[in-house]
């Protein structure tokens, strides 16, 4: 199917048939239409990625929408012409400008401990506590806090304790007792299950 849009021509004021040019021009007008958004037209316009082709003469100013994909041409005189639904992407814009520096985030905890194998609390590598000291079972140690720890979640290592005929490598459980909010209580084992003292990390998160 072809559509021919006609350039208009200059109105008179004589002219008597002044209504059929409204009704001619409202017909072509609801033909294109039609053609164009599926009301009435079985060729396939626009063609495939939404192309529409068109025949335009320079002689009549007109442009004819034909269906280039059916086998359709344009006639000698005629330039074809061709134009999309979409537009082309336009080029990238420049770059933004860089945004200011941000907060220093928080550390991801301030409660720390680090406690000899003597039970001593070595303070400068801990934050927030407060003592450390050995129970009477070896190897369980209770470190004291500064503040209620009672609802955070803890995480305790152990360091390698040095022996005669090797190294020993040690094990940290950890425990906080409901009456106690301020302290976490530790048990270092070997490998083998048994108590056994050994200088411990441990971290408090809340």
């Amino acid at each position: 199917m072809e559509i021919t849009l006609m350039p208009s021509r200059p109105r008179t004021s004589t002219s008597v048939r002044r209504p059929a040019r409204v009704a001619a021009v409202t017909g072509t007008t609801t033909l294109l239409a039609a053609a164009l958004f599926g009301g009435v037209a079985y060729a396939d316009i626009p063609g495939a990625g939404g192309v529409y082709t068109g025949c335009y003469s320079a002689g009549s100013g007109t442009l004819r929408v034909i269906d280039d994909e059916a086998g359709q041409r344009c006639r000698a005189g005629e330039r074809t012409v061709t134009w999309s639904q979409a537009g082309q992407p336009g080029p990238i814009g420049p770059q933004g400008r860089a945004g200011s520096q941000g907060d220093a985030g928080l550390p991801a905890t301030k409660l720390f401990a680090f406690v000899d194998v003597d039970g001593t609390l070595v303070r400068e590598r801990s934050s927030g506590a407060v003592s450390a000291s050995p129970r009477a079972t070896p190897g369980y140690f209770d470190v004291v806090f500064d503040r209620d720890v009672s609802k955070c979640v803890f995480l305790a290592t152990t360091e390698p304790r040095g022996a005669l005929f090797g190294i020993a490598r040690g094990y940290a459980n950890v425990f906080q007792s409901p009456t106690a909010p301020n302290t976490v209580s530790v048990l270092t084992t070997n490998s083998g299950g048994q108590d056994l003292a050994f200088s411990f990390h441990l971290a408090v998160f809340c």
